[in-house]
């Protein structure tokens, strides 16, 4: 389990899918979270779990541009 931790990044947002600055996250320790957190507070406990249906759709859209 890990805390989360509320970070604010820029990226630029192409209909469903949002791009974000490799140089302000660490793609090998950070996670996005992709799913909705209603209330999300600074600290909560969160257990990441893989999103297959994310995981696909950004494999569509990179192999369709």
């Amino acid at each position: 389990m890990r805390n989360l931790l509320r970070q604010p990044v820029e990226g630029f947002a192409q209909q469903q899918m949002l791009l974000l600055d490799p140089q302000q996250i660490t793609l090998t320790s950070d996670r996005v979270i992709t799913s909705d957190l209603f209330p999300a507070v600074k600290g909560m406990l969160l257990e990441p779990q893989a999103d297959s249906a994310a995981q696909q759709a950004l494999a569509d859209w990179l192999e369709a541009h």
